[in-house]
């Protein structure tokens, strides 16, 4: 492995091994580097980007990607040491219409990739590979993406159109994302943003949003990012096009009367999208929330089952859209996990209540199913209550005595259970089944087991 050096104050004398010799030119001395290689880049190195530039690095999975990283060259370290690692090395794009391009395995640490705040369409892209060139991984560790160019076609972009054969996969380690104009655009790829801060929210009220790319799709998962900026009339994510996504977000905090999601029953009704413990700045959470075309399960604390077994009361309230049918798609939902132990049969149970109506949720309506290890095969068995077949007569669920808070003076409540056989100590994974278009069922998230 080879250890490349950029710097204004260089020579620019290739091969750029050392301080004194480095390259005046970020692309140019990934070009100089091979795979494995190491591209240690003066923090206080700002270039200038006036047309377009690919940082073009190794387009293949590689265990060793090049790295380019961001350091403190005083006194010249060669190599740099951990200690010597700082952020601040900087591409500045400021011509016009112009495009900076990430593309290829890489691990990248501390650089800053900024579009000046001029009236023009400046791209930053994090793209993968062409079409021919293999899957890539990319890593922009504590570096900041900054697109300020107000043009209307200035955009982040992750991921690339024509890579349909192969995976590109983005991790963003405690970067931050500033915007003016776009949303960050995302196309057939699998992104991981662990950790950062929004530093601005773009005028088209979006912060990620997903392109079509012949029904690919692609995974977004984000944690521990701060979006306060994201706010009454802003969308977190939208995933409204034919392309089916799967989002999940987590310990994120966004601000007062943010929207977490945009789907389209017509177009993306398969994206899926999960929320845990997702905060806004009037101090509410969003406990829990999924979200597909076929409905929602979220966390609700104003109707749930009275108990004393916790210190906060809430509910699951599910809602389901017009697109379920119990012969084709309900819409399901993971109630959570019991452990059993081994000893006789175990009757699961839980409860739900529905507020502004009597009337009872019937078995090709509602249902739900239990997974369990079964002591004589080793795959496993399920049972459910749902109605035998798809011409078989529904018949109601049970009723329930149980006691409800916030519920009004019509309202229904009802119990689901199903018999467990022939198991294994261990655990008993539960799911929820909702057939009855858009219908709201309030979920205790308790799993009895007697």
């Amino acid at each position: 492995m080879t250890d490349i050096y950029v710097k204004s104050s260089g020579s620019n004398t290739s091969p750029y091994d050392t301080w004194a010799k480095a390259s005046n030119n970020i692309a140019t001395a990934i070009l100089a580097g091979a795979e494995g290689d190491h591209v240690y880049v003066d923090y206080q190195y700002v270039e200038t980007i006036t047309a377009d530039t690919v940082l073009d690095f190794f387009t293949g999975l590689t265990n060793q990607p090049m790295r380019l990283i961001s350091v403190d060259p005083t006194g010249s370290p060669e190599p740099p040491l951990a200690s010597d690692m700082l952020a601040g090395a900087k591409m500045n794009i400021t011509g016009a219409n112009t495009d900076l391009i990430v593309r290829g395995s890489c691990y990248i640490y501390g650089m800053i990739f900024e579009a000046t705040a001029e009236l023009q369409n400046k791209d930053i892209k994090i793209q993968g590979a062409t079409s021919s060139s293999g899957s890539v991984f990319q890593v922009f560790d504590n570096c900041e993406i900054k697109n300020l160019a107000t043009g209307a076609g200035a955009e982040v972009d992750i991921g690339y159109r024509d890579n349909a054969n192969f995976k590109h996969v983005v991790v963003l380690r405690d970067t931050d994302i500033h915007l003016t104009q776009n949303a960050i655009i995302m196309t057939s790829c699998e992104v991981y943003w662990l950790g950062g801060t929004v530093g601005r929210m773009p005028t088209a009220n979006t912060l990620i949003a997903v392109r079509d790319n012949n029904g690919r799709g692609g995974y977004l998962e984000v944690r521990n990012v701060d979006c306060s900026v994201v706010t009454t009339g802003d969308t977190l994510f939208d995933c409204t096009k034919r392309d089916q996504w799967n989002v999940l977000a987590t310990n994120c905090r966004v601000g007062s009367g943010a929207a977490l999601l945009s789907v389209s029953a017509l177009e993306s009704f398969w994206s899926n999208a999960k929320f845990y413990n997702v905060n806004n700045n009037d101090s509410t959470m969003v406990q829990f929330l999924e979200k597909n075309g076929f409905g929602s399960a979220e966390s609700e604390t104003s109707i749930y089952l009275d108990a004393s077994d916790g210190t906060t009361n809430y509910s699951a309230k599910v809602i389901t859209t017009d697109r379920v049918h119990e012969a084709t798609i309900p819409y399901r939902f993971q109630i959570g996990v019991a452990w059993v132990d081994g000893t006789g049969d175990k009757t699961v149970t839980v409860e739900i209540a529905r507020d502004g109506t009597s009337t009872a949720l019937q078995d090709d309506e509602i249902w739900i199913e239990a997974e369990w290890a079964d002591s004589t095969a080793a795959i496993g068995n399920t049972a459910n209550n749902r109605a035998a077949t798809v011409m078989t007569t529904p018949a109601n669920q049970a009723s329930s005595t149980a006691a409800w808070t916030g519920l009004g003076g019509t309202n229904s409540k009802q119990k689901l259970e199903v018999t467990i056989t022939d198991r294994r100590p261990g655990p008993v994974t539960v799911w929820l089944y909702v057939a009855k278009p858009t219908t709201t069922v309030y979920v205790d998230p308790k799993i009895g087991v007697s």
